[in-house]
């Protein structure tokens, strides 16, 4: 199974908390399925991916592999000799801003 890293997981466990606080149970399920779908996804295919979002060509620096799944773009990394996800964000996030780099644990998640 693909893991998380601790940046990822925190990222994902934002965006749970501020549904929930908004009581958006559909936009909570949502994105339960979009984490699921992205793992199974680039299981199947580690190499699977873009190298940046969407039109944020600069973020390419990181060399992360990125796939839109649903409503979230996934970065992930292969370097660890597995997929690691790095970061998760919903589509129309300041991605730029807040990504994360590999580093620390990676969590079955």
């Amino acid at each position: 199974m693909t893991r998380l890293t601790r940046n990822a997981v925190d990222q994902v466990e934002s965006l749970f908390k501020h549904y929930l606080e908004k009581e958006k149970y559909e936009a909570y399920s949502n994105l339960q399925s979009a984490v699921s779908n992205a793992r199974d996804r680039i299981e199947a295919d580690p190499g699977l991916g873009k190298p940046y979002p969407s039109n944020y060509p600069k973020m390419a620096r990181w060399r992360f592999l990125w796939l839109n799944e649903g409503s979230y773009w996934f970065g992930w990394t292969n370097a660890r000799g597995r997929p690691v996800i790095t970061n998760v964000f919903y589509k129309t996030a300041r991605m730029w801003r807040r990504v994360k780099p590999d580093d620390g644990e990676s969590i079955d998640y």
